[in-house]
């Protein structure tokens, strides 16, 4: 006679427990130096090592892990941390760690988490700056013979809050999985407008109408045969070397991509001048060395791609883009394609923005932790069949 057994809630509280301080830690640093006063930078590395600690007694805690896991754990590790030897960059070892602590859990338990933790902060700060807690930053700026006034509304930058509203309605649509009604779309438009207006960033507010009406639309869309969708694996991939042969373009004087610079206010200028100056390597090479903000020797590179290529070299781009393709691969193992549909625009819209590998952000980098699950947790969950 045959007796299925179906565990379905397998919970491992304390690995739970000190995964989510760990993102708390994390989350915690990474916003607070996006302030324009920021209070922990004196403090940030005690907390990102804390933090990481914590994800391995975590992994401690956690001993459902196979043989095939532990070589796939070293040979990841040991890449990475050769990566940041050059450099001392140790980002990417840093989220790999927190992606690997969390595989074995239950994933969208760890994204409410997150994500509430970026909404709580991200109201805070601006209450914050509205109280004078911290300075609103007002920069003017004249462009095409206009003055542009931009307010940071408590941050260090005026781009960072309309990136990060963009963000929060992602994951707002995420966790309603997409059981909105018009009116909650029109006010999230109204509320992104009013940024907009404020900050005077364009491509945000663009980039938001873009998330809304594509959201909105997948509530009459039904997909049939996910597996057919596979192919959305290969676009961080096609992205990244798309944008790697128009900035060879550029570098060769092509003068249609010199007339699509000039659209885009000098990126590809700006990311020619890098490649040039600091070059592109195999290992990470450094953010401070590549970063200049002097108007003197700007050469700030906004495209994530390129961005992350010459800060952390061919191997970290190719890190980066590899947990793109785990996402995209949880997203239609789970038939979820309001999460398909933000991760395929965020590829996108980091063709203008260095936000690729930011938790608050986009706190769906947790998801690649999917394809690292104990094979023998994956049955369990699913339901096993004993004689």
């Amino acid at each position: 006679m045959n007796i299925c057994i179906k565990k379905t809630n397998i919970k491992i509280p304390k690995t739970d427990f000190l995964i989510c301080i760990s993102l708390f830690l994390f989350t915690i640093v990474e916003i607070d130096a996006r302030t324009s006063a920021p209070i922990l930078s004196q403090f940030s590395k005690f907390f990102v090592l804390g933090s990481i600690a914590i994800v391995l007694l975590g992994m401690i805690y956690n001993r459902m892990i196979s043989y095939k896991n532990i070589m796939l754990f070293s040979l990841i590790s040991m890449l990475l941390i050769v990566n940041f030897l050059p450099s001392g960059l140790h980002m990417l070892f840093y989220i790999f760690l927190i992606i690997w602590g969390v595989r074995n859990g239950k994933i969208d338990k760890y994204l409410y988490f997150e994500i509430s933790l970026i909404i709580l902060c991200t109201i805070l700060i601006i209450l914050l700056s509205r109280l004078g807690i911290y300075e609103d930053i007002v920069t003017e700026q004249v462009f095409q013979g206009n003055i542009r006034k931009r307010h940071s509304l408590g941050f260090s930058s005026w781009t960072i809050l309309p990136f990060q509203f963009l963000s929060l309605i992602s994951y707002y649509i995420y966790l309603k999985d997409g059981k909105i009604s018009i009116f909650t779309y029109c006010l999230f438009t109204l509320i992104g407008y009013l940024i907009y207006r404020l900050t005077d960033t364009k491509s945000a507010f663009i980039y938001l109408l873009a998330l809304i009406i594509i959201c909105w639309s997948l509530k009459f869309l039904k997909i049939k045969k996910w597996n057919k969708l596979k192919f959305f694996m290969l676009l961080p991939w096609i992205l990244a070397i798309t944008n790697i042969l128009v900035v060879e373009l550029y570098r060769k004087g092509n003068s249609l991509v010199a007339l699509i610079d000039v659209l885009i206010n000098r990126r590809l200028y700006y990311t020619s001048n890098a490649i040039d100056k600091y070059g592109i390597h195999i290992l990470s090479y450094g953010y401070e060395a590549m970063f200049d903000s002097n108007p003197a020797s700007y050469l700030v590179v906004d495209n994530s791609y390129m961005f992350y290529l010459l800060k952390y070299g061919i191997l970290g781009l190719i890190f980066v883009l590899g947990l793109y393709t785990c996402i995209i691969y949880f997203s239609i193992k789970k038939e979820n394609k309001y999460l398909l549909a933000i991760t395929i625009l965020m590829l996108f819209v980091n063709i203008m923005w260095q936000r690729l590998l930011s938790l608050p952000d986009f706190a769906f980098l947790l998801c690649a932790g999917e394809i690292f699950k104990n094979r023998t947790l994956i049955i369990k969950e699913k339901g096993n069949c004993t004689i």
